[in-house]
């Protein structure tokens, strides 16, 4: 049987999670409470009361975290008739594990999503919208005397924690807008008027960003109180960076201590 060091014990144990465990162990009822448990652990292990081995055993393993993205092709916003492109932008583009949700898309109930790289046929899944658009642009047309495809558009949102987006339809802002298109019946006509602000919106489609105007400023505001707020904020921002920047320092240096690349007393020289 190996000789026990004199300071494998539950105080030491509890000690060093008090100073070093964080919040889980930030009382000294907490840190004793844990301490028999973790002792008994390092003992079953074999291995010694020390920081790093203490600390190793508390230590939630990080699962990787699956962050979905689509690519800047699939989320632009683009005219309706554009959509012929989006067959071989979701095959060869778009990830595996992204999964596309759309009432622009005949419904299936056995297939109630597109998924990335796989190919979906543009005629069975995309034109039949194009062509209601079509039809919807026709009437605009001679309603308003005016080609509306300007505004007539999809896009598609980002991925959720789940890798579910969407595709719908939209104006020339990304605003999303229902053209009245009927996934459960394809064939149908359009009925729904455009609308005069949809008129007027796309008259002016090509003149839409303006500069945005400077608020005015409130009476009794002079422009050094302006600057004296603006050097407020400034400190503000230069202080939460320097924060960022320790906090960082501190768990670089606590990785470095677990991987043995510092001393103790090093370590402890940096957070303090």
């Amino acid at each position: 049987m190996a000789k026990r060091h004199k300071k494998d014990n539950a105080k030491s144990v509890s000690r060093i999670l008090y100073k070093y465990g964080g919040k889980r162990f930030n009382t000294k009822v907490k840190s004793n409470q844990a301490s028999k448990e973790l002792l008994d652990k390092l003992r079953a292990e074999g291995k010694r009361v020390n920081i790093k081995n203490v600390l190793d055993s508390i230590r939630k393993k990080r699962i990787p975290k699956i962050v979905y993205t689509i690519p800047e092709s699939l989320k632009r916003i683009r005219q309706y008739f554009e959509m012929e492109d989006l067959p071989t932008i979701i095959h060869k583009e778009v990830a595996k594990g992204i999964k596309i949700k759309s009432n622009l898309i005949p419904y299936n109930q056995q297939d109630p999503y597109l998924e990335g790289g796989f190919y979906y046929e543009y005629g069975e899944y995309f034109a039949p919208f194009v062509n209601f658009m079509d039809k919807q642009r026709s009437n605009a047309l001679s309603q308003g005397g005016v080609d509306p495809y300007d505004i007539f558009c999809v896009t598609c949102s980002e991925p959720d924690k789940d890798g579910f987006c969407e595709l719908y339809s939209c104006d020339q802002n990304g605003d999303k807008q229902d053209y009245g298109f009927d996934n459960k019946n394809i064939d149908a006509d359009p009925t729904r008027p455009i609308t005069q602000e949809e008129i007027d919106a796309a008259r002016k489609a090509k003149g839409l960003k303006q500069k945005k105007e400077q608020p005015p400023t409130t009476s009794g505001e002079t422009n050094k109180d302006i600057e004296l707020e603006k050097e407020r904020e400034k400190t503000k921002q230069v202080q939460a960076e320097a924060d960022i920047k320790r906090s960082e320092l501190k768990a670089k240096a606590l990785e470095a201590f677990l991987q043995g690349k510092i001393t103790e007393a090093q370590f402890n020289a940096i957070i303090s």
